[in-house]
């Protein structure tokens, strides 16, 4: 009998460890686009999401439409402030290549409310090229951004 209520204390207690989540937090940046933040039960960030719309050198309103997801680990990251920056290089359709440069940065506040947010800035620049011909850069130069748990 006690052997039984030994296991069943047991799995009470995993299941209550196992429950506990992550937090979202949903946003909009300051060009309308979705911005979300993710944080594990530490309260460290696990995923930072930002979408943007960059415009491109070479005119006629040519522009790069993405959405960027950014994951640990990161230049740094406590529980209140996140910086990084990361290149990125992919190939694309049609033979060309990518090579995106994204600088992030976040903080977390929490008004008289009790509500969380994230906030920050978010900036990239990507180059097109082609047979090692550039294409085009598009550039953003400095989205802010915004995202709440509530």
């Amino acid at each position: 009998m006690a052997q039984r209520i030994t296991i069943a204390s047991l799995c009470l207690w995993l299941a209550l460890v196992g429950t506990a989540e992550a937090t979202s937090y949903v946003g909009k940046t300051s060009q309308g686009r979705r911005a979300t933040v993710v944080t594990g039960t530490d309260g460290l960030v696990t995923r930072i999401r930002i979408g943007y719309s960059a415009p491109c050198r070479s005119g006629k309103d040519y522009r790069f439409p993405n959405i960027f997801r950014l994951e640990p680990p990161f230049k740094t990251s406590t529980a209140d402030d996140v910086t990084d920056t990361v290149v990125v290089r992919d190939r694309l359709k049609g033979g060309g290549r990518t090579r995106q440069t994204v600088t992030v940065t976040a903080h977390r506040t929490i008004d008289a409310a009790g509500v969380e947010t994230w906030s920050g800035t978010f900036k990239t620049r990507v180059v097109l090229t082609r047979s090692g011909k550039r294409l085009d850069v598009c550039e953003l130069e400095r989205v802010s951004w915004s995202a709440s748990s509530a």
